[in-house]
């Protein structure tokens, strides 16, 4: 006998009403702008049909449409079991009404293009699971690869120069050079002396390729003035790392270390350190707000080594953890162990390989690269690093243009908008939401997390004047004015060491 459905919610049913009203509007509006086109279409030949196709794809690179909404509802299905299976990437298709025979052709060969880069995705997927780890947003990262490249018309392919800061096991790396031109170019950094191994074979394979063993800490200079089309960064280790005992990231001896060469490692940290010092990097990079509950975790950590010696294995520094956890009454306790021997872990490993430092070093070089009009695209695993690129997003954006802000005073204009005091001359802007995984990707790539968030930021031309070029209240120019506030000072302070010498005498 068939189990009886759940009965859904008031707002969750609202909710997917109002998301399939979505699609139908945006299926619509769709379909209009082809019948507006169709005439230029007919009598422009293979070049109207290009270009409208070309109009379509650079909008839906910037905007993802169809594509974006599908994601949206994916994510219907992780409130609602009942909705699983219902919204796939291909799932949603429409009929087109009856028209123009070139706008079938060009809604058809977008829907074989869609289909395309799935079959890659899935291809990318089984490629990653036999090198040890899979790649994660391929397709939305190609997308917006495709966007700010050069377009060739040959193959479905495009130019540019581009950096993955994190090569990890190449399945970001392959699948970009997969939709490269012959004369685009494509950097790599991993600090993984394994990683670095894989990319050097790729490298002799493809001469588009280069692999370097450098943190992309250290971009501006391993770049040296070149500039990219775009930068991939997606911080952490592959899962083969996680899973391999004698790397000691999640299992076997703790380490922690990305590479195994440099700096120490957490059990000798840990031997060494002291119960303060080891509340102030929990604090740090664990982002608690329970301060006493930290300072607990932290002394009985402490304590247990001075008892049972150093922390040689995972396993034994989180049993401690645990031991430490306070369990709730009628609540999972199972998983809350486990989270927060992974919290503490996490923080550690953060610490360990100063993964927050190299990102607010990475994020400004990498714009400092960037084209006008060039993206930076980081995978979000953790608060922190989304916070780290949010902060470094509001003190490069510029006011809206016709808001209240343009019109304030330069104090109030330095104080809501830093980059109004500075010389840079780019500022900088979001595209879209932050980017989630969808349950398509998430049930074919198990390892996984589905808090992983992807943020997209573009490099834009500066509106605001330069603040040296600021006129200063006598009508001279900021710069102007400070060479002679400088001099100004300096005359001061040679007059007043005169006088401290006729003092004396």
């Amino acid at each position: 006998m068939r189990a009886a459905r759940t009965p859904l919610s008031l707002p969750l049913l609202c909710r997917l009403r109002r998301t399939r009203l979505v699609v139908l509007l945006s299926v619509t509006l769709l379909l209009e702008a082809c019948r507006q086109h169709a005439v230029a279409i007919a009598s422009g030949g293979n070049a109207g049909r290009s270009a409208l196709r070309k109009r379509i794809l650079r909008d839906a690179a910037a905007a993802p449409g169809v594509g974006g909404i599908l994601q949206s509802l994916s994510s219907l299905d992780r409130e609602e079991d009942d909705f699983k299976d219902d919204w796939e990437p291909g799932s949603a298709s429409f009929s087109a009404e009856p028209g123009p025979s070139d706008v079938d052709e060009t809604v058809l060969e977008l829907q074989r293009d869609a289909k395309g880069l799935e079959a890659r995705h899935e291809q990318c997927l089984r490629e990653g699971e036999e090198a040890g780890h899979k790649p994660l947003f391929l397709v939305t990262i190609l997308q917006h690869l495709r966007h700010v490249g050069r377009r060739l018309d040959t193959e479905n392919k495009f130019e540019g120069v581009y950096l993955d800061c994190t090569f990890g096991r190449g399945g970001h790396s392959k699948a970009i050079l997969d939709t490269l031109g012959p004369d685009s170019k494509l950097i790599a950094l991993d600090i993984d002396p394994e990683a670095v191994a894989v990319g050097k074979r790729l490298a002799a394979a493809d001469s588009r390729f280069e692999i370097l063993q450098r943190s992309f800490a250290d971009l501006e200079e391993v770049l040296d003035g070149q500039l990219l089309d775009a930068v991939l960064l997606n911080p952490g280790f592959t899962n083969d790392a996680r899973n391999d005992p004698s790397r000691g990231l999640a299992r076997g001896r703790l380490d922690l270390r990305f590479n195994q060469e440099e700096g120490v490692s957490c059990s000798e940290w840990l031997a060494r350190t002291s119960t303060k010092e080891l509340v102030k990097v929990l604090k740090k990079y664990q982002g608690s707000a329970d301060d006493l509950r930290v300072e607990r975790m932290a002394h009985e950590i402490m304590a247990q080594q001075k008892v049972d010696g150093p922390y040689y294995s995972i396993a034994d520094f989180v049993r401690v953890v645990r031991k430490a956890t306070p369990l709730v009454e009628g609540a999972d306790n199972e998983r809350r162990l486990i989270r927060a021997g992974k919290a503490v872990l996490g923080s550690l490993r953060r610490f360990i390989n100063q993964e927050p430092e190299e990102i607010e070093r990475a994020v400004p070089a990498a714009f400092a690269s960037l084209k006008i009009g060039g993206r930076f695209l980081i995978i979000c695993q953790s608060p922190t690093e989304k916070d780290i690129v949010r902060q470094f997003m509001l003190r490069h954006e510029e006011p809206l243009p016709g808001t209240q802000a343009e019109k304030s005073t330069y104090r109030e204009l330095k104080k809501l908008y830093p980059l109004a005091g500075t010389d840079l001359p780019f500022s900088v802007r979001q595209i879209g939401d932050p980017v989630r995984l969808s349950n398509w990707e998430l049930k074919r790539n198990l390892a996984a997390r589905e808090k992983a968030t992807m943020l997209v930021l573009e490099k834009c031309p500066r509106r605001l004047p330069l603040a040296s070029e600021r006129p200063s209240r006598s009508g001279r120019s900021t710069a102007n004015s400070t060479v002679s506030s400088s001099k100004t000072k300096k005359k001061q302070s040679e007059s007043r060491a005169a006088e401290q010498k006729k003092k004396k005498k």
